[in-house]
């Protein structure tokens, strides 16, 4: 098997009752998504930063797309999601 490579995504959520309701009051659950989804989550406002492993990052967008605005914000993303 082949090396995988280490990716981040940024994506907006839709709203910030959304974001609460992903991430918990105060983003308490970002370190048991981070554990079991073996990812780095970094929430800056309405925005979320998914790095790790290429599946790692996928399978957690995979996880989270129905709560993620339709584009990614970085317009060089590898990836799209609608």
């Amino acid at each position: 098997m082949g090396e995988q490579k280490t990716i981040e995504q940024t994506f907006q959520i839709e709203s910030p009752e959304i974001e609460v309701g992903l991430l918990g009051t105060r983003d308490k659950f970002v370190s048991l998504i981070e554990q079991g989804m073996d990812v780095e989550i970094r929430p800056f406002g309405e925005n979320l930063k998914v790095s790790g492993q290429e599946e790692d990052v996928k399978l957690t967008i995979d996880v989270f797309r129905p709560y993620f605005v339709a584009k990614p914000r970085n317009p060089h993303s590898q990836y799209r999601y609608c």
